[in-house]
């Protein structure tokens, strides 16, 4: 329940970001979803938490980063 509460704690002080995504009552934008990575990876690597909890936790990150769409550079590198 901490876990939860702390990444709607997140999720919720980082609505109003640039390029947002309307998604029902939200504003959504990489800026969240990296914000909210960062935060369940310091809760996985927290000592008081449990080590099967971490391990759900960091191979849910892997699978999502495993779907994530490949992100493109505007202006490619020697161009």
């Amino acid at each position: 329940m901490v876990i939860l509460g702390r990444v709607c704690y997140v999720l919720l002080m980082r609505v109003a970001v640039s390029a947002p995504i309307q998604f029902g009552v939200f504003v959504v934008s990489r800026t969240i979803f990296y914000e909210l990575r960062m935060a369940a990876e310091h809760i996985s690597r927290d000592a008081r938490c449990p080590q099967i909890v971490s391990n759900l936790i960091l191979k849910g990150i892997n699978l999502t980063l495993r779907m994530s769409p490949v992100v493109t550079p505007v202006n490619p590198p020697g161009q």
